[in-house]
């Protein structure tokens, strides 16, 4: 994914490489909002949300491919700790994270990957949380932030402080308008980029019982905090 934010298991090459940002990724432009939102007022929201779920589209620019790969599909999140990233097209597969597991399937393996166990998967998982429970404080511990707002919109880029992430990952920039994120641009120290754009954005969503069971499973226990 693609937040994969948000998620460096892309980069461990189990859903396809990431990658970050170029001039061609400049923040698009849109029509003035009333007010420059703050970091604060954008963190404080996403902290308050019952639920967050979101089209995307997903490109892989790869040092190695000529064109882009490209994927669609949505994403559900749930706080403070689940996660369900679908793609939908080409092919179908699923990213989960509940609580401290993690699992990957796809069409070719119908048994889900565990990635529990793995350290760089949760750290990336992790990570991912923190930016989209809005924990402002988790998220200076573990980037280095760099916010502009303006009359086109707003702009976060994160710099991993971790020197194991950086290694892998030179930069995070998240962008949008007055509320939610629009693009998500992942760039990698190798220069592969991924550019995800959101679209039918709902920060207030709330899941019903049998939608949750759905998405992570029957035994779940998303939700219920």
């Amino acid at each position: 994914m693609s937040l994969r934010l948000l998620l460096g298991i892309a980069i461990l090459g189990i859903c396809g490489p990431a990658g970050g940002t170029r001039a061609a990724d400049a923040l698009p432009a849109a029509a003035p909002p009333s007010v420059a939102p703050t970091l604060e007022e954008l963190t404080r929201r996403l902290a308050a949300t019952p639920g967050v779920t979101a089209r995307f589209e997903e490109q892989k620019h790869l040092a190695l491919l000529e064109s882009p790969v490209e994927s669609r599909g949505r994403m559900h999140f749930v706080p403070p700790g689940c996660l369900s990233w679908s793609v939908e097209s080409p092919g179908r597969s699923q990213l989960v994270i509940e609580g401290d597991r993690v699992r990957f399937q796809n069409e070719a393996s119908p048994e889900a990957l565990d990635l529990s166990g793995n350290p760089m998967a949760r750290h990336f998982a992790e990570a991912f949380m923190v930016l989209f429970n809005g924990d402002l404080e988790a998220m200076k511990k573990q980037y280095s932030l760099r916010f502009e707002a303006g009359a086109a919109g707003w702009r976060l880029e994160l710099v991993p402080r971790s020197s194991r992430v950086r290694a892998l990952i030179e930069s995070i920039v998240l962008a949008g308008r007055a509320g939610p994120i629009d693009r998500m641009v992942l760039l990698e120290t190798d220069g592969d980029r991924t550019v995800t754009t959101f679209a039918e954005t709902e920060l207030d969503r709330r899941f019903a019982a049998t939608e949750l069971r759905e998405l992570f499973g029957a035994q779940t226990s998303c939700g219920s905090s």
